[in-house]
């Protein structure tokens, strides 16, 4: 699962590329690994992020929460802006990648990378995003996804479902999208 072309992609690559979740399930399952880079530095949450905006049939928060539970390297702060212009329509996308980091600052490049009418039609979720993402620290509840999560790291996926605890806390701890951030 973790054979490489002459460009370093693995089949994980691939099917990011192609954004295709079930997929991708089955290799990471089978031991693919999160991280691996292609011949451009490119890692599998790259490739989803390039193509979200182009595969409007996709499940992209379903591919990032995969790729984050299995555990992928968060997209590098400074560029998030780049998450919200690629999945700025898909507001779920958002929220797992966002739900990755304890705290994460928004900035000018944020509100830009959002259009009018998506930022209209999603307003309570981007709302709830840049009031989350100001100076104030998170929730307890989330740190301590967060801390749990550093934790198991690559295991979340495994891990979490085992823990005798409620299954809607199960699935906040493995990013399932809300709707709304806090």
């Amino acid at each position: 699962v973790n054979a490489r072309d002459d460009d370093f992609k693995s089949p994980l690559h691939k099917a990011a590329w192609n954004c295709d979740h079930v997929l991708m399930h089955m290799m990471l399952e089978a031991g693919a690994e999160a991280n691996l880079m292609d011949i451009n530095g490119c890692a599998a949450i790259q490739y989803v992020l390039k193509v979200t905006s182009v595969r409007p049939a996709a499940q992209p928060e379903i591919c990032y929460q995969l790729l984050l539970n299995h555990g992928a390297a968060r997209i590098y702060p400074p560029q998030f802006h780049k998450v919200i212009q690629a999945c700025h329509s898909c507001p779920k996308a958002i929220e797992v990648v966002v739900n990755a980091y304890e705290h994460i600052r928004w900035n000018v490049k944020w509100k830009r990378a959002i259009p009018d009418d998506d930022l209209e039609r999603y307003w309570d979720f981007y709302h709830s995003l840049f009031t989350v993402c100001s100076n104030s620290p998170r929730t307890l509840m989330h740190l301590s996804r967060c801390a749990i999560r550093r934790t198991l790291h690559n295991r979340c996926h495994r891990a979490i479902p085992l823990l005798s605890l409620p299954l809607s806390l199960k699935k906040y701890l493995l990013l399932e999208p809300e709707g709304i951030i806090y």
